[in-house]
């Protein structure tokens, strides 16, 4: 799964149309979240996220949802705004 970005850019070169998309992966069963690249057509409509395939073997009933830019953009605040308090606290030792 570590190249599944690669991949999806890859299959995003030879299929015009398609656009990259961070999501995430879910499962009721698993009661488990992972956020996985995939590509959706111009519709929105999912086409490739190689990550699923592989969670489907451990994760049956695993499916994923591409995120907004809006909610991205949340998690991307929520990440620096945790880096920064971890940041604080190795200062502070």
């Amino acid at each position: 799964m570590g190249n599944a970005m690669s991949q999806v850019f890859k299959f995003i070169s030879k299929n015009p149309g398609y656009r990259p998309s961070l999501g995430v992966i879910t499962s009721v069963i698993q009661s488990s979240t992972m956020v996985a690249w995939g590509a959706i057509n111009k519709d929105g409509e999912i086409s490739y996220v190689p990550a699923l395939e592989e969670m489907k073997k451990s994760w049956p009933d695993a499916t994923w949802t591409p995120i907004s830019k809006q909610q991205a953009s949340l998690f991307d605040k929520a990440f620096e705004r945790e880096r920064g308090a971890r940041e604080e606290f190795l200062l502070s030792i």
